[in-house]
């Protein structure tokens, strides 16, 4: 190898550091919180986000990926809601969105459910808070959150927390992909 090629190498490999680094960097910024409710009887097991970037909109996406389960030894869930607020960087409301799912969780089961949420302001997205809001039984009864619990959970560790978000004014309804 000539002298410009391990030059142009090693300039390839640093930028490919530095690249890797500052995406670490970003990814580190970026704080979830699984909101605890005793009285859920879903219970959320993992949540993760990624960015995506959708060409057709100019816009880009928040992936949510909630993992859950039911914890009933006995009840089929028919659907679930759950509520998820964004903040940006700079701990400024974002959005609020229910994330639905309306696939079957028989008693005892996981699953994992991705969502998009697709707006302006998404490459700012910087906290993320996600809650069981409503579950639907097989039999048509349905389990509901409490708003004051919640409230208290998220000010524990965002003091910037503006309950007026978990209204369902404005809420965007997200179908799982």
């Amino acid at each position: 190898m000539n002298t410009k090629q391990v030059c142009f190498n090693a300039l390839i490999v640093f930028i490919l550091v530095l690249f890797l680094s500052s995406s670490e960097l970003l990814a580190a910024q970026i704080k979830l919180e699984i909101v605890s409710q005793r009285s859920s009887p879903i219970r959320i097991e993992k949540y993760e986000t990624d960015f995506k970037v959708l060409e057709a909109k100019s816009c880009g996406a928040v992936v949510h990926q909630i993992r859950y389960k039911n914890l009933s030894k006995a009840e089929i869930v028919e659907a679930v809601q759950f509520g998820i607020i964004s903040y940006d960087v700079f701990n400024g409301f974002q959005n609020r969105a229910g994330a639905i799912s309306t696939e079957e969780l028989m008693p005892g089961m996981s699953k994992k459910g991705t969502w998009y949420n697709d707006y302006d302001e998404s490459f700012m997205f910087g906290y993320g808070y996600v809650f069981v809001v409503k579950v639907k039984y097989a039999d048509g009864r349905i389990w509901e959150f409490n708003r004051d619990d919640v409230a208290e959970n998220i000010l524990k560790t965002f003091p910037y927390f503006n309950p007026a978000a978990m209204t369902d004014k404005d809420f965007r309804f997200l179908p799982e992909r």
